[in-house]
């Protein structure tokens, strides 16, 4: 069936008290119902059974001993609802156990008061409080955090800004906010924070306000040899008292603890951990970690037992990509000994694996040549296993099988091992792109909005399409074909890895656009329209019906509106997109944001790094968008991120949208004070059995740590 709406206002049915929480249950019974059913079809009388049940248990003597529990009487459920449920007629809606519990509810406060919280890893917390009628700060509120056993941890009083923050060695539970009758409450745990998915902030986690970093001297070592590392810590807010102990343990691919030592005295944030393994250690994957102040940071280290190669191998071919129109051109494989002899008639084994790279081509570097719905997969192929000749040299033909139907240009990993006769092997490796196809098909499609890219409905879009040859240089084509499929909103539950092979490739999908087109000396178009009331996102892709080449990507269109969004009937928080005017700022500049906004209401913008709220800002929006600026400052590099939360007043009726949207966007920040060009100066050759001497500056003269 299908679900209908309705509604009933609760001010004719109570009188909202500010600061009370009412709770709302909605529920029915069969007898509400006007579902037609058979008289016959009723399911038991549960009344009747109940009262059958309770004239039972009143006969019972009264010498029935009080304590004998094995009579159901005394515990069993005298309910209602169990006496009349049937599992088999639970779906049965003419059956009154349809009806079992068969009810919502919800508690709604009765307040004006609107609560945003942030915390930070370091324990800080800031709180801001509006009104929700009218989006304006509320001054001079009581903030009180609560734990999880209603034990006040702090109370506090909110600004002039309607903030306040502190910070907190325990997580609050609850955050109670009172402004005279006005009450207010949120709860604080992890899972009711909003989600951040949808934006970029990837990137290392600052752990208790700390940072740190594992390194060596190499990348990989042998069993039996000494491993420098060393450790650099970065305590900005100074958490950690002097001396405190860093702790060093490396483990063996077991996970076994092998070495374990602790310092508790660095040089400017430099720790010295040398340590050593032994001949007989396992190889594989080791672990150094460092633990400091409650933080864990770990590096993987890598003992294997390496062999040198004795063998200069060197695989060349004629280009500097391989292709598929150029099958017949050979590779020249020359070997020799590393002493300059010539390697001869010794076999050597050319295997290769291709994998997905992007198609790019000069001056077309707008147009998209890659098809996001083929997922490509290959397995090592040998395409030369012979012997060399006298002179040390063979020809290598390379006859690439690509099975599966490649995106676009692939990428062929070559692996060469030269087997002397005694059967010890040298390797190398090399990559090169490789063409699966004789030309190919690109589409540029229109940028559309400028804070989320999207294209609106009920207008032409024009697409444009190039074909080149795999040099890149243009080439007409008569048969191109276009489909536009429509992507539904949860595609990817039933697909694998996240890729739009398997929803294109259903049978029971069809295109909503399919054409023909041709090119022109390597340029043509085609229209893109979708009309009311569809929106959502559309698969668009170009097939060149000659090459097999095809190109495609998904584009997102929805109605014209204020912030690109349809009536959705969406609830709670919405996603904001947002712009800034760079991508990289120096300290001492000014970040310009653009916000797309209504003419009512204001903005909430916080400058957040990894650990805590550096500044927060409000700013009252403007019809169409909002721009701010803020200046940069030493305590945001290297990074940080602007979070916007746009709030709306209660009663306002100029668009749909919820009355809080919010969004991220990172931003990064250089200190130029803080470069550091190190520059080192020794003989540029080292004798054996000979004192040498390296002098380690800065170029500037600025004061570093380093190690050598």
């Amino acid at each position: 069936g299908k679900w209908n709406n309705y509604s009933f206002d609760l001010a004719q049915l109570i009188k909202a008290e500010p600061g009370a929480i009412y709770k709302v249950i909605i529920s029915f019974k069969k007898e509400y119902s006007t579902y037609k059913c058979d008289s016959s079809d009723t399911g038991v009388d549960g009344e009747a059974m109940m009262e059958e049940s309770m004239r039972e248990v009143s006969d019972v003597g009264d010498d029935e001993d009080e304590h004998d529990w094995d009579y159901y009487g005394d515990y069993y459920y005298d309910d209602y609802e169990y006496y009349d449920y049937d599992y088999d007629e639970r779906d049965n809606p003419c059956n009154k156990a349809y009806y079992r519990s068969k009810e919502v509810s919800r508690n709604i406060l009765a307040s004006d008061l609107g609560l945003i919280a942030k915390r930070g890893t370091d324990g800080s917390m800031h709180f801001i409080v509006t009104n929700l009628i009218t989006t304006t700060p509320v001054n001079n509120a009581t903030v009180e955090l609560l734990d999880y056993q209603l034990q006040v941890l702090k109370s506090m009083k909110t600004n002039a800004e309607g903030m306040c923050e502190g910070t907190f060695k325990k997580k609050p539970f609850l955050m109670v906010v009172k402004s005279g009758a006005q009450r207010g409450y949120l709860k604080l745990d992890d899972g009711s924070s909003l989600s951040l998915s949808a934006f970029d902030v990837s990137g290392e986690e600052v752990q208790k306000g700390l940072k740190g970093f594992i390194y060596g001297e190499r990348g990989v070592w042998r069993p039996g040899d000494t491993l420098f590392l060393s450790f650099i810590l970065e305590d900005k807010q100074n958490t950690l008292p002097k001396n405190h102990p860093v702790q060093f343990e490396l483990l063996n691919p077991q996970g076994q603890v092998f070495r374990k030592m602790t310092k508790t005295v660095g040089l400017n944030g430099f720790y010295n951990f040398t340590t050593t393994t032994e001949k007989s250690s396992p190889t594989g994957n080791w672990t150094a970690r460092v633990k400091v102040g409650g933080a864990w940071f770990t590096k993987n280290i890598k003992i294997e037992t390496i062999m040198p190669n004795r063998l200069k191998i060197k695989l060349a071919f004629p280009g500097d990509k391989l292709s598929v129109a150029h099958k017949d051109e050979n590779g020249t494989l020359e070997v020799k000994w590393l002493h300059g002899a010539i390697a001869k008639n010794l076999n050597a084994k050319v295997e290769v694996t291709l994998s997905e790279s992007n198609t790019t081509f000069k001056k077309y570097e707008d147009y998209n040549f890659d098809d996001a719905a083929r997922n490509f997969t290959s397995e090592a192929q040998t395409i030369f296993d012979e012997n060399t000749n006298a002179e040390g040299k063979a020809f290598v033909k390379p006859n690439l099988t690509v099975n599966d139907a490649a995106p676009g240009m692939l990428k062929a990993s070559f692996k060469i091992r030269v087997f002397e006769q005694g059967g010890a092997f040298s390797v190398d490796q090399f990559s090169l792109p490789y063409s699966p196809y004789e030309t190919y098909v690109g589409m540029k499609v229109p940028e559309g909005n400028k804070f989320s890219g999207m294209l609106v409905t009920d207008t032409n879009h024009v697409i444009k399409v190039a074909t080149v040859d795999s040099d890149g240089k243009p080439v007409s084509k008569s048969k191109l074909k276009v489909q536009v499929y429509k992507v539904g909103w949860r595609w990817w539950w039933d697909s694998y890895d996240g890729d739009l092979a398997n929803y294109v490739g259903n049978e029971y999908k069809q295109p909503i656009q399919d054409q023909v087109i041709s090119t022109v000396n390597g340029k043509g178009q085609f229209t893109l329209r979708i009309n009311r009331p569809d929106w959502g996102r559309f698969y668009v892709c170009v097939t060149d019906q000659e090459s097999g080449h095809r190109t495609g990507q998904t584009i997102y269109i929805d109605w014209p509106a204020w912030a690109g969004e349809s009536p959705k009937g969406n609830s709670g928080a919405t996603l904001l997109s947002f712009s800034s005017d760079k991508k990289l700022y120096n300290v001492g500049e000014d970040v310009n944001l653009t916000i797309p906004s209504s003419g009512e209401g204001r903005a909430l913008i916080s400058i957040e790094s990894g650990s805590k709220v550096i500044k927060a800002f409000w700013a009252e929006t403007k019809k169409g968008e909002t721009t701010f600026k803020f200046p940069v400052t030493a305590d945001m590099t290297p990074n940080v991120f602007v979070n916007v939360t746009m709030i709306q007043p209660h009663a306002q009726t100029l668009n749909d949208l919820p009355i809080r949207l919010y969004g991220v966007i990172p931003i990064s920040v250089e200190d130029p004070a803080t470069h550091l060009t190190p520059v080192i100066k020794t003989p540029e050759v080292w004798k054996p059995e000979t004192k040498s001497s390296v002098t380690v500056s800065e170029k500037d003269g600025k004061e570093m740590t380093y190690t050598i």
